[in-house]
């Protein structure tokens, strides 16, 4: 006796993408769609000196389009997302093949999770984390932060780093106004960045710190 097994009809509203599950780093997720896609994506990275920003030109295909950030990663991947944006409009009926949710409501949505992603660098430790949304200690990217600081606000700035025999290197952030921020670490580049992160205290909140 043959037992009938009556299928359940088949939803006729469209499957919902898990914009969560989706969600990976701007730059990633381009370059994976368009080499399935038979493009490349051509990063071009260059630092405006008048304005310490990193500036990004970046070519998919026949696409083109520039940002600005503060640093080169982040400058790449506010780059993909606006390239991502515009395919999600000029390939709109093709969106699930470049990884996007074929609805448009959820594809901008899935595209405003990638934009938050954007400001932080890519951790590599927890505690590159913390210091991305906190600036509570110093970090190499101070030193061109501070660059930038001292440009926007034309304040000349030098650097003074002398290295004891105990290893312990001292740089002192010295501004054309008299004021000098000093610190310290185990190596230059460390020095320099807790002196740039105590001059950024003083210049960017107009708080007189002179250093000892």
């Amino acid at each position: 006796m043959l037992e009938q097994v009556q299928e359940a009809p088949q939803s006729s509203e469209p499957r919902k993408v898990s914009v969560q599950q989706k969600v990976t780093y701007p730059s990633e997720h381009l370059q994976k769609y368009a080499r399935r896609n038979g493009f490349g994506c051509e990063y071009e990275v260059n630092m405006d000196k008048a304005s310490f920003l990193f500036r990004c030109k970046l070519t998919v295909g026949e696409w083109t389009t520039v940002t600005e950030a503060k640093s080169k990663k982040e400058a790449k991947h506010a780059a993909a997302v606006n390239m991502l944006k515009q395919i999600s409009v000029i390939k709109w009926k093709e969106r699930e093949s470049w990884g996007l949710p074929r609805e448009g409501e959820q594809c901008n949505a899935y595209l405003n999770n990638l934009a938050t992603l954007v400001p932080c660098r890519l951790p590599q430790r927890p505690s590159d984390v913390s210091d991305c949304h906190l600036e509570s200690t110093p970090r190499t990217g101070h030193i061109m932060e501070l660059k930038r600081l001292c440009g926007k606000r034309c304040l000349k700035l030098r650097f003074e780093v002398n290295a004891s025999q105990d290893g312990k290197v001292t740089a002192v952030a010295c501004l054309c106004d008299g004021r000098r921020f000093t610190g310290e670490g185990p190596s230059k580049r460390k020095a320099m960045a807790a002196a740039a992160f105590e001059c950024i205290k003083a210049v960017k909140f107009e708080i007189s710190v002179h250093a000892t």
